[in-house]
């Protein structure tokens, strides 16, 4: 495990380099531009890379069509994570859209890593994002932490609320209310709760991660999990290198579709 002196080093170099302070905390530093905590999304914010690999791991409710979801919500514990390379990464989160649609509003935990003292070590952040606009980073969060993510649909509004709780962390909890990306549709198609990295490379290594207590509801108000309903069908993607094998491992569903784990999946 990293220890915390280490993360705390990684923490302070960050809020030290931020170019602005957010209303939530400190910003982390990107090679895309960087404004008001703003990190401007990379390409691999969709489950599929430009060589046609997947890069996702974990599960995703896909709407029947005339169907759409207004909730998503899962818990997991932060875990330790190793970097595996200098601009290694591993990200989890749980959010609506962007399995076959050019949107995502999501939440979600960021494993970014960077050098301290010659070593590459990961800086855990919390973050929301309403793709393709960029990723806010909101404050640090270190292994062990209990994460409680959501994001709902309010459909009188038209707006999204993304929410984070951290059971460890004091204040504990933020939410904001986004609209869908000026000049794009989101469609509410789809439901997800997934382990992501940079087009499917450079993912480091962490402890398990079991997502517990899943929700998802339709705009209908069916109330339900991951697994398939007569409203939505389950997907399955797992993330490949670029030898083709799987670079993360997903669980079974259990509890009626409300937990699964993944697992990292050592290269050979």
């Amino acid at each position: 495990m990293i220890g915390r002196a280490l993360i705390a080093a990684a923490s302070t170099l960050v809020a030290a380099i931020a170019l602005a302070p957010s209303a939530f905390g400190s910003g982390v530093p990107a090679a895309a531009d960087t404004h008001n905590n703003v990190v401007a999304s990379p390409s691999w914010e969709s489950p599929t890379a430009a060589s046609g690999r997947q890069v996702w791991t974990g599960y995703v409710d896909v709407a029947h069509p005339h169907v759409q979801f207004r909730f998503v919500a899962s818990n997991f514990i932060v875990p330790a994570v190793t970097c595996t390379h200098p601009e290694s990464k591993a990200s989890f989160w749980v959010g609506l859209d962007g399995y076959g649609n050019g949107t995502v509003e999501q939440v979600g935990l960021s494993t970014n890593c960077i050098p301290v003292n010659g070593v590459a070590v990961p800086v855990y952040q919390v973050w929301w994002e309403m793709f393709p606009d960029g990723v806010h980073y909101v404050r640090n969060a270190i292994p062990g932490d209990h994460l409680a993510l959501s994001v709902f649909y309010n459909s009188s509004t038209d707006m999204y609320r993304l929410s984070i709780t951290d059971k460890n962390f004091a204040p504990a909890s933020f939410t904001v209310r986004e609209h869908c990306p000026s000049g794009h549709t989101c469609r509410n198609a789809t439901a997800e709760a997934i382990l992501e990295a940079d087009n499917g490379s450079f993912l480091s290594r962490f402890s398990p991660v079991t997502f517990s207590n899943s929700s998802v509801t339709s705009r209908g108000g069916t109330r339900g999990a991951f697994g398939n309903t007569t409203l939505w069908d389950l997907a399955e993607p797992v993330m490949t290198g670029s030898n083709g094998q799987p670079l993360a491992h997903v669980s079974r569903l259990s509890n009626r579709g409300r937990n699964f784990t993944i697992t990292y999946h050592e290269a050979t």
